[in-house]
C-alpha cells in the first residue's frame, strides 16, 4: 500500500472514530438532569409550588431558585386570591427568611438564594457542590365560634385560650421542581425529615459531561501544541535552519491565543484553578521561552 493510500485510509478511520465518539458524548449530555418531582400531598387543600433554577454561581457560592405558588381548596377563592393569611418560611444564604401572603391577595412568586457548600471551585471542571432547599407553610386556624361568657371565667383560662388561638398549623403542599441549568448536572434527594408539610431537598451540582470533555480537550490541546512548538524550535536551532519572521509571529500569536482559548471554556473561573497549573501556565511559560529562543537565534546567527 502506498503512502498516499495509507494516509487516506487513516483519515477515513479517524473521522469515523471521531464522529462516533462525538455522538456518544452528545447522547450522554442530553440526559444530564434529574427532574423527578417530590411526593405530593394527599389532600385537596394544598399549595402547589413550582420551582426552577435561575442561576448557579460557584464563585459566589449561590444558587438562585424561583418559586411560584398556587393555592387550592380551602386556601383559595374563586378568583385565585387567598382565603387565609399564609406564611412562608425558608432558609436562604442570608439566614431564615419569612414571607407573609395576606388574605384576599394573590400569592406572588419569590426567589430564594441558596448557599452552596462541600465544593471547591478551583477543582474546575471536576468540582462538586451541594445546596439545600427547605421550606414550609403555616396558617392560623379558623377561630371557633364565640361562646357566651360565664360569670366565673378565670384569667388563667382566658390566657390559655389566647395562646391556643395564636398557634399555627402547617399547610400541605405539592412541589414540582425542575433542576435544570445549561452546563450543569443536578441531582436531587429528599431527607428523611421531609413530608407533606415540610421540604428538605438536597441538590448535588456537578459540571455537565460535555463541559468536562471540552475542558480536558482544551488543556490537552495546549499541551500538544506547545510540545509541537518545542520540537519545531529545536529543529530550527540545532539543524541550522533559516529563521524567518513568520516563525516568531506564529509563536507570539499562540502565546496570546492560549489566553482566549483558556477563557472560552464554559463558566470557567478566573485564572488560578488547578487546570491552569497543569497545562495553561506551563504552556505559556514554554511558549515565551521558545519565542525568546527564536528571537536570539535570529539575532546571533550569522547571515549566510
Amino acid at each position: 500500500m502506498s503512502d498516499r493510500n495509507f494516509g487516506r485510509s487513516f483519515a477515513v478511520r479517524f473521522s469515523v472514530f471521531f464522529l462516533a465518539a462525538l455522538t456518544a458524548l452528545s447522547s450522554v449530555a442530553f440526559a444530564q438532569t434529574d427532574s423527578k418531582p417530590t411526593d405530593a400531598a394527599n389532600s385537596e387543600n394544598y399549595i402547589h409550588v413550582l420551582g426552577k433554577i435561575l442561576s448557579i454561581d460557584p464563585i459566589k457560592g449561590d444558587v438562585t431558585v424561583r418559586l411560584e405558588f398556587d393555592a387550592y381548596g380551602n386556601f383559595a377563592n374563586e378568583d385565585g386570591t387567598l382565603k387565609k393569611t399564609l406564611k412562608f418560611d425558608t432558609v436562604s444564604s442570608n439566614g431564615k427568611q419569612e414571607i407573609v401572603f395576606e388574605k384576599g391577595k394573590r400569592v406572588s412568586p419569590t426567589e430564594v438564594v441558596l448557599n452552596m457548600y462541600d465544593g471547591v471551585v478551583e477543582d474546575y471542571p471536576f468540582d462538586t457542590h451541594k445546596a439545600t432547599l427547605s421550606f414550609y407553610f403555616t396558617v392560623k386556624p379558623d377561630k371557633p365560634a364565640e361562646k357566651p361568657k360565664e360569670a366565673n371565667t378565670e384569667p388563667e383560662a382566658k390566657q390559655e385560650t389566647n395562646e391556643e388561638e395564636e398557634t399555627e398549623i402547617e399547610v400541605p403542599f405539592k412541589l414540582d421542581f425542575a433542576p435544570s441549568m445549561p452546563g450543569y448536572t443536578i441531582t436531587t434527594e429528599k431527607s428523611k425529615e421531609s413530608d407533606a408539610t415540610y421540604l428538605d431537598l438536597e441538590m448535588t451540582i456537578v459540571r455537565a459531561t460535555m463541559v468536562k470533555v471540552f475542558s480536558v480537550f482544551v488543556s490537552l490541546l495546549m499541551v500538544l501544541v506547545t510540545l509541537a512548538v518545542v520540537i519545531f524550535v529545536i529543529t530550527v536551532v540545532f539543524k541550522d535552519r533559516k529563521v524567518e519572521m513568520a516563525m516568531m509571529s506564529f509563536i507570539a500569536t499562540l502565546l496570546f491565543a492560549f489566553v482566549a482559548i483558556r477563557n472560552s471554556q464554559p463558566s470557567v473561573p478566573p485564572v488560578g484553578i488547578t487546570a491552569d497549573y497543569i497545562a495553561f501556565f506551563w504552556a505559556e511559560a514554554v511558549l515565551a521561552l521558545c519565542l525568546l529562543t527564536m528571537i536570539f537565534t535570529w539575532i546571533l546567527r550569522p547571515n549566510k
